[in-house]
C-alpha cells in the first residue's frame, strides 16, 4: 500500500494551512501502515487503508475503502477520509 497522490496532496495542504513546512515531515510505509513522521522523529501519525469489494443489497459488486488510525494502544474503528484528515489536523497541532 502506498500513499495515494490525492492523500499526499491533502496532507501537504493541511501542513501549509497550519504554517508547517512539508519538508520537515517524512512519509513512509512500515509493516503495512503509512506513517507521517516529524523531523525530530518523536511524533508519528499512522494510518492504514483497507480496500474491499462487497456484494451490496442489489447484488452488485461495490468497492469500499475504509481507513483506520493506528494508535499506541490499538487500531481505531473504521473512519472516512474526512475523519482521518480531522485527526491529522489535531495531531499536527500537537507537534
Amino acid at each position: 500500500m502506498r500513499v495515494k497522490q490525492s492523500e499526499y496532496k491533502a496532507f501537504v495542504e493541511k501542513m501549509i494551512q497550519q504554517g508547517r513546512d512539508p519538508e520537515a515531515f517524512s512519509f513512509f510505509k512500515k509493516r503495512g501502515l503509512l506513517h507521517i513522521q516529524s523531523q525530530d522523529k518523536q511524533h508519528t501519525f499512522t494510518f492504514f487503508r483497507k480496500k474491499e469489494t462487497i456484494l451490496n443489497t442489489q447484488k452488485q459488486w461495490e468497492k469500499k475503502e475504509t481507513y483506520f488510525l493506528s494508535l499506541p494502544s490499538k487500531a481505531t474503528e473504521s473512519l472516512s477520509w474526512e475523519e482521518v484528515m480531522v485527526n491529522f489536523e489535531a495531531w499536527l497541532e500537537g507537534v
